[in-house]
């Protein structure tokens, strides 16, 4: 499956990302573009921040030239 959730280590590695490098920068970014899939929403709400994992896709943005 293409779309699978971050298995209990990637839980564990992203859950530490939180407090280094990684979330630090995120935390400061004014936009934040991530994949839909559901790992990668997963992985940067966990380095946001956020206690609570939201897959909602919220906003869909496309840049028309």
């Amino acid at each position: 499956n293409p779309d699978n959730a971050l298995t209990d280590e990637g839980l564990k590695q992203a859950a530490r990302g939180r407090e280094d490098l990684a979330g630090t920068t995120l935390r400061q970014a004014q936009l934040i573009v991530t994949s839909p899939l559901t790992r990668a929403m997963q992985t940067t709400s966990l380095l946001m921040g956020s206690l609570k994992v939201n897959n909602e896709k919220t906003h869909t943005w496309r840049i028309i030239p």
